[in-house]
């Protein structure tokens, strides 16, 4: 067959593996890593013979592996570890080596030496067979684990392993024993160096950067390779320099604002695949078909590897340093222990038979890890459908938003919806309390708008919503009395002022709030996306274990540590310790959870110490005033941490007053509106269509243009002047506080009069238009006019079925594609 050598045809069949690859392991049980390299056999020289491995494959492929061993540095995080103080027991630490790293290694030392490998090759066996429980670049579709950290995976597993194979790779090469000594003496010089240096030009780097997103990735990217260039010089292998860069940069770097899977901004979507597919094209399977023991050492291998996951499963039972179930099993030998076999059979301590079998060996324990999470989450889920009416006991459970401000919108929606779970079946209700002093009209608009915001992030999020407006003299009884209307058991409020120390706590607000309800009120100040949390600290006063509702405020900041993977740190008093770690090792979220001890409430300060780009949250756990546990202390303490950490989200969790059964005995659930059908909504695209409010392909270069077109559009009848007003408002609109339905979809909407009923307009403009409030330019323009009289809820129900063709139809795409309205409706 015929070879491709043409980078773009390489770089097309690398891509083609890629997805095929993810079809697969949504298909099958398996890993991605575990199916790229077979691909790269079947596609290499030897077998069709459709690619080599030539310079493009082969750069793409070195930079892949130095990604990997990047990442694995990463997953270590052993910058934040080292510099905060820990209360583990070193026998506990001891016990975790021996049994996630001695075992392993000797089991692979005896499978070596039953194979008749020598002693060396020996000891390489036993290094892959400990290098399982690192995080794996590419997860598992289906599982989606992604810092096994948060399953109880030690930190010291790549570490250890990639320190056995700089001395077993240092060693095969050749090199007397003095060039010996030099390389590794080298090599842990650089890596100190790049230790103390790359932290702190990182956060001064990413602290001074105006243009966020890509411009981290090229910094980071910068110094991944840059060090590893460098390294090379001094004969530093590229791939540990790497992996040390990547230990460093632990505690510094920053993740992707876009991405809820990888915690760093470095994409690992080309990289990881190219490396893992060169692997297989580069492999050497012919000359191992004529010898005959080539089967036996295979199985003697891949039993062995397995036997040694097992003996760690029943270990860690045995000595209660896991609780989840199969979790040595649950962890493949996935993309970091394949790279090392890599690296080992680059030095010659692998030879085609025994890079081979470990192939197998990961193809095999992927299956085997996709099975055993599967039951594991059958099992974690089973209690939970017999018990269903237990479940929704849970709190937060029904949750109010209160909206003040645009600019706190997004944060306290995402929040919300992190808060609200994945199975909860009730909805979110955002408020906002209008002031029956100002414009009526005024009011109602700036509402209508902040609603109109929330609802559409909701929809995003796949959140039900039922907003609410409500007209009150004073809000913060609007806010409570809202509450006891919808049964809501979880109130958020958004912190918005900057921290300054007062005689007030937040704001006359908030303090009305937190002692006049008796339901969970969280107060939040965000500092980045909820989502972009690597550690949380928790804060608990003094008798916090005999509050009714401590459990409630830990399920809380579970769902928010299950939803992000972060690294949770206890900071409780030191007379109830050992009551509130025995209630939060009761919740899944907190068992690997760190704990440090304060004898007063001045030791607190000193325990948090957020670093910059390190994406902290504190979270602060307080009861009301005249309950056991309040401590007026405790009241300063979010204004003392913020000004101290000001580039860390804070969170003030004041326990809900009553257990969650009788929060939920007297509740009168009120029916969620019905799901939108899926006609309903192609029914009001169809009408839009029929009636002309549709423009493609826009010509206009500025958006005003383009307004003033679908405006014209959709009231052809109307005086001018009326319509030179309202598409004047929508101009001054978008390009004051434009709301995003999608990147690149901008939403107008106003009240009219002379209208019987709500009006949409779509305009699409293939280039876009160019705004300096937004990131991304403007394809799709909406413009939606409701009648003047008509109520809020029918408006924003109107405003759900827009939401709903861009989410669930690809309206987006086939707006922007479309050559005339009436390919909408063929394309569907």
């Amino acid at each position: 067959m015929h070879t491709i050598h043409d980078p773009a045809g390489v770089f097309a069949v690398l891509l083609a593996a890629l997805l095929f690859s993810a079809w697969l392991s949504d298909l099958l049980p398996m890993h991605i890593a575990a199916i790229l390299p077979v691909l790269g056999i079947i596609l290499g020289p030897e077998v069709l013979g459709i690619i080599e491995g030539g310079t493009v494959l082969q750069i793409l492929g070195s930079i892949g592996v130095m990604y990997i061993f990047f990442s694995a540095g990463l997953s270590a995080n052993i910058a934040s570890r080292t510099a905060r103080r820990s209360i583990v027991p070193t026998s506990a630490i001891l016990k975790q080596v021996f049994i996630w790293e001695v075992i392993p290694a000797m089991a692979g030392i005896a499978v070596g030496l039953a194979a008749g490998a020598s002693f060396i090759r020996a000891c390489a066996i036993g290094l892959f067979f400990a290098s399982a429980g690192a995080r794996s670049a590419l997860r598992l579709n289906k599982a989606k684990f992604q810092e096994q950290a948060s399953y109880g995976m030690p930190a010291f597993v790549p570490i250890f392993s990639a320190l056995c194979l700089l001395v077993l790779d240092t060693l095969m090469s050749g090199a007397d024993a003095r060039s010996f000594v030099l390389v590794l003496a080298f090599s842990f010089i650089g890596g100190g160096l790049v230790w103390i240096v790359f932290p702190r030009f990182a956060a001064l780097f990413l602290r001074h950067v105006k243009i966020k997103g890509s411009i981290e990735v090229w910094f980071l990217l910068f110094l991944v390779f840059g060090a590893a260039y460098a390294g090379t010089f001094f004969s530093i292998p590229a791939w540990f320099t790497a992996f040390m860069t990547g230990v460093a940069l632990s505690a510094a770097a920053a993740p992707s604002a876009d991405s809820e899977l990888n915690r760093i901004p470095v994409r690992d979507d080309i990289f990881v695949p190219a490396a893992l597919l060169f692997m297989g094209v580069s492999a050497r399977i012919s000359g191992i078909l004529p010898t005959g023991n080539w089967i036996l050492v295979a199985g003697i291998f891949v039993i062995g590897g397995l036997a040694a996951r097992i003996l760690i499963v029943f270990l860690s039972k045995r000595f209660a340093l896991v609780t989840e179930p199969l979790i040595g099993l649950a962890v493949p030998f996935a993309s970091f222990s394949l790279a090392i076999s890599w690296i080992l059979y680059g030095s010659g301590l692998f030879d085609s038979v025994l890079f081979l079998s470990a192939l197998a060996l990961a193809i095999i324990s992927s299956i085997i890890s996709g099975i055993s999470m599967k039951q594991g989450s059958s099992g974690a889920e089973a209690p939970s459908a017999a018990g269903d009416d237990k479940s929704r006991l849970a709190i937060p459970n029904r949750i109010l938003i209160a909206l003040s401000k645009p600019s706190s919108i997004a944060q306290l929606v995402e929040l919300s919806g992190i808060l609200h779970g994945t199975a909860n079946s009730s909805p979110i209700f955002p408020l906002v309390v209008r002031m029956p002093e100002e414009t009526a009209s005024q009011q109602s608009a700036d509402s209508e708008t902040l609603l109109a915001t929330a609802v559409m992030q909701l929809s995003q999020m796949q959140k039900s919503a039922l907003p609410l407006q409500i007209e009150a003299l004073n809000a913060g009884l609007g806010i409570i009395d809202s509450a006891i209307q919808k049964n809501a058991d979880t109130i958020i409020i958004g912190w918005n002022k900057p921290p300054r120390l007062s005689h007030a706590f937040f704001g006359n607000v908030i303090d009305q709030v937190v002692s006049g309800t008796s339901q969970m009120v969280l107060v939040a100040r965000a500092q980045f996306p909820w989502k972009q949390i690597k550690k949380i600290y928790v804060v608990a006063p003094v008798l916090v274990n005999r509050h009714p509702g401590f459990a409630a405020a830990l399920q809380c900041i579970g769902r928010l540590a299950e939803a992000t993977y972060a690294h949770i740190h206890f900071i409780v008093a030191q007379e109830n310790a050992e009551e509130v770690q025995k209630i939060g090792k009761s919740l899944a979220s907190f068992n690997s959870a760190q704990t440090s001890h304060f004898h007063s409430w001045r030791d607190i300060p000193s325990l948090i110490q957020v670093s910059p780009g390190s994406h902290a949250m504190i979270a602060i756990i307080s009861a009301r005033p005249g309950e056991a546990s309040w401590n007026p202390a405790f009241e300063r303490l979010p204004h003392v941490l913020a000004e101290k950490n000001s580039a860390a989200n804070v969170l003030m969790l004041y326990m809900p007053a009553f257990l969650p059964e009788e929060a939920q005995a007297s509740e009168h659930q009120q029916p969620l509106p019905e799901p939108l059908a899926e006609s309903s909504a192609e029914a009001l695209l169809a009408e839009a269509v029929r009636a002309g409010r549709i423009r493609v392909d826009m010509q206009t270069s500025a958006i005003a243009d383009g307004i003033y077109e679908l405006m014209f559009a959709a009231l052809p009848h109307t005086e001018k002047n009326v319509l030179q007003s309202v598409a004047d408002h929508f101009i001054e609109m978008v390009q004051r506080q434009p709301i995003e339905i999608e990147p690149g979809v901008v939403l107008l909407h106003d009240r009219i009069e002379n209208i019987s009923y709500p009006l949409v307009c779509f305009g699409a403009h293939k280039k876009g238009f160019r705004l300096s409030t937004l990131d991304v330019p403007v394809q799709v323009i909406v413009i939606i006019l409701v009648p003047h009289n008509q109520g809020a809820e029918e408006h924003l129900r109107f405003l759900a079925e827009i939401a709903a063709l861009f989410h669930s139809h690809d309206l987006r795409e086939r707006l922007i594609a479309a050559n005339m309205p009436e390919n909408l409706l063929s394309q569907h």
